[in-house]
């Protein structure tokens, strides 16, 4: 419940900011960026001067800026939308940081652009004192950008997972590279994909850790929990602890079945280069058969290739090796 009301203030949000962008825009392109020469109000007033007695007293406050009507209303209409946003985000920032909202990830970006949005109130100001200088006016385009990216992506890991139940979800995680503080660090990108009730293929998360441990998962898959992700049968991915032992936490009764791909390459890994053709062929011909007898019996056919040099377990492991990589065609 939580996430949802998030994820429609984020929606909200986004379409605010959109809006304000493009007024912002205009503004200039009408060159009403200085319709009031004062901030945040207009000639001294919440709304700009609009009768005679407000458009006399204004002239005789600010005698060198004359009351421009078309340019006053244009700029205060921007300022008011931005007004809104500032409100936004901050009530943005009250739902995200709530004791019972367990995502990390939204709170910081929540934070994030609470100091971004006061950053862009900032620039309005210096837009108006320094006279539409135009480093200013690119930075605060540039942040207005920014904030409504910012928007978007938290709309989007706001979400919730309502088109389930997702029977099959696969996991993985990426390492790359980014720029830190002034430096290349290597951080992980974890992203899962899941099957609806459609039986289409949906991106339900993306999160970024500083490194693929046990925490990250369980924070990770915490987090889709949250957002609605149920009915989940078989989870697929890598062998890697820490993400089998979050599926096995937050989403009981499923089913963890390793990555056929990673399960080839693990095994080519410790295959002699020249048996690699025969191996792989065998391998693939063990996922196509018709029933879990003879998808055992193809897989002892494979183990019992005469092949030293490679490292299977021949005796107490004629059921572990397969387990992972057959459970759910096998039923084990």
């Amino acid at each position: 419940m939580m996430t949802s009301k998030l994820h429609r203030l984020a929606l909200l949000a986004t379409a605010v900011a959109f809006v304000v962008i493009v007024l912002g825009a205009y503004v200039r392109l009408s060159h009403a960026g200085l319709g009031c020469p004062d901030w945040p109000g207009c000639y001294g007033q919440l709304t700009w001067p609009d009768s005679a007695a407000e458009v006399r007293q204004a002239n005789e406050a600010f005698p060198e800026r004359p009351v421009e009507f078309e340019k006053a209303w244009k700029e205060m209409v921007h300022r008011y939308l931005a007004g809104v946003l500032v409100l936004l985000v901050v009530a943005i920032n009250g739902l995200a940081w709530r004791p019972n909202n367990r995502s990390a990830g939204a709170r910081g970006m929540a934070a994030v652009l609470l100091l971004l949005i006061l950053f862009q109130a900032a620039l309005g100001m210096w837009t108006v004192t320094l006279k539409l200088k135009p480093i200013i006016v690119m930075a605060h385009l540039l942040g207005g950008l920014a904030t409504f990216s910012l928007l978007l992506w938290l709309a989007f890991r706001t979400r919730p997972l309502d088109a389930g139940p997702y029977t099959f979800v696969a996991a993985d995680a990426l390492a790359i590279k980014v720029r830190e503080a002034g430096r290349v660090v290597n951080v992980h990108a974890l992203i899962a994909t899941g099957v609806n009730a459609d039986g289409h293929r949906e991106v339900l998360g993306l999160q970024v850790t500083t490194a693929e441990d046990g925490a990250g998962w369980l924070a990770f898959f915490r987090d889709l929990v949250a957002r609605g992700l149920s009915g989940v049968a078989l989870v697929t991915s890598d062998a890697h602890a820490g993400l089998v032992d979050a599926v096995a936490a937050t989403l009981p009764g499923a089913s963890w079945q390793r990555c056929r791909t990673h399960f080839a390459l693990n095994l080519m890994g410790v295959t002699p280069k020249s048996a690699w053709p025969g191996v792989k062929t065998m391998l693939a011909t063990t996922y196509d058969q018709p029933d879990a007898t003879a998808v055992h019996a193809q897989f002892d056919g494979l183990l019992q290739r005469p092949l030293e040099p490679l490292a299977l377990d021949r005796g107490a492991g004629q059921h572990q090796p397969r387990a992972p990589g057959l459970r759910f065609i096998t039923g084990d």
